[in-house]
């Protein structure tokens, strides 16, 4: 039972991604990626900061500053799979 849930909750943070990453440029609000998701807000803030060790809308800041929260949104291998996380 847990590894199914491991299992969905990764396939979830894993299209959360897509779609912030498909999204960049319009800063999607979390209700809109949690919908894209099927998942409710609260519990999408709370698996996704479980996978990735931050929330889903602190993942892609414009800031140079922040260069591995850009990189999450761009090409960069690291951040292409919530499995590369562990």
């Amino acid at each position: 039972m847990e590894r199914d849930l491991r299992a969905r909750h990764y396939e979830t943070v894993e299209k959360a991604i897509g779609f912030i990453r498909k999204n960049v440029r319009q800063q999607p609000t979390l209700e809109e990626i949690a919908q894209a998701v099927n998942m409710s807000p609260f519990h999408l803030q709370r698996v996704f900061s479980e996978w990735a060790g931050l929330s889903p809308k602190g993942s892609c800041s414009t800031s140079p500053k922040n260069t591995p929260r850009r990189r999450f949104c761009g090409p960069g291998p690291c951040w292409r799979s919530p499995m590369t996380w562990v």
